[in-house]
């Protein structure tokens, strides 16, 4: 994703049964003169099995009254949808795999982002995390917003969008998401927050009996010393791109640590994947815990 260079094309998948207001409504933060908001669905007319159809229409007869029908759906879904100023709307039907599909339609990090539900209650889509969402966010080149679905009678903020928290673990992997997040900050003129989890307490679990409190303390401070350093010289980079930062070291299990400080109005920012190890996030299974569960969207940076 680049700041301000290129329009970005934003790619909403949506079902018939999916809600479409929050995707719209950060679709619509994020969006600037000359980007474009492409509603896409996706429909397997691969499966439609000829012994079951009527003998007077033949299979390409029923696959056009098919994806016909999905069109005609899709422009109802999206009808009411207003966009910003000098922003194209447009709906996309296309025959195929759902998640082949998606990714086809964001082909690349600079100009492209996926906005979609982490989870889904849909027939055509199946926008599950455990599948079509999950596939997408691992094997996508482009960006992807992992948006939970509202609970009914919630109102989202005024503006969705007021900050970004940004987990690192010290690794140049875990960094990549920085590019993305410093572009999605200068676009929308929001704050970095940058955070850090000590993972000292499983040292010690580790370690049990045989780590006195003086050690633990010892080994505690070490650590957040550590992170501390690494996450001021993310920041002093960050600054010089003229965007607002903070850092924080937090502690605890990973995944609910980084929630903990998240608030309405925040968006996690993260590789979505990752390296393994004793003072490491394990990224792809803190993203996917993220993505699951946490109440803010997580925007998922691919690592590759």
């Amino acid at each position: 994703m680049t700041a301000t260079t290129q329009p970005l094309r934003l790619v909403l998948p949506i079902d018939r049964t999916s809600a479409i207001e929050e995707a719209v409504a950060y679709a619509t933060a994020i969006a600037r003169p000359g980007d474009e908001m492409l509603f896409l669905s996706a429909i397997d007319l691969g499966g439609i099995n000829p012994v079951v159809m009527p003998k007077s229409v033949s299979v390409n007869e029923l696959r056009a009254r098919v994806k016909a029908d999905a069109e005609q759906e899709m422009n109802l879904i999206t009808a009411g949808v207003i966009g910003p100023d000098d922003v194209t709307i447009r709906t996309l039907v296309e025959d195929g795999s759902p998640a082949e599909i998606i990714i086809k339609n964001a082909p690349n990090a600079e100009t492209s982002l996926i906005i979609m539900p982490s989870h889904g209650r849909g027939a055509i889509g199946r926008l599950t995390y455990g599948s079509v969402a999950d596939r997408v966010a691992r094997t996508s080149h482009a960006p992807v917003l992992l948006i939970r679905f509202a609970k009914e009678g919630t109102t989202l903020p005024e503006k969705p969008i007021q900050r970004l928290v940004v987990p690192l673990d010290g690794s140049t992997r875990s960094e990549k998401s920085l590019p993305t997040a410093i572009a999605l900050a200068k676009r929308l003129a929001v704050p970095i927050q940058l955070v850090a989890v000590s993972e000292v307490e499983r040292m010690a679990a580790i370690y049990g009996a045989t780590l006195s409190a003086a050690a633990y303390g010892e080994l505690s401070d070490e650590a957040e010393t550590e992170l501390m350093k690494s996450l001021e010289s993310v920041a002093d980079r960050v600054a010089a791109e003229g965007v607002p930062v903070k850092l924080q070291v937090l502690s605890g299990a990973v995944a609910a640590a980084i929630e903990s400080v998240t608030e309405p109005g925040d968006v996690i920012v993260m590789t979505s994947h990752g390296r393994g190890g004793m003072r490491r996030l394990i990224l792809g299974s803190v993203a996917e815990q993220l993505g699951r569960t946490a109440s803010v969207p997580v925007l998922l940076v691919p690592s590759m």
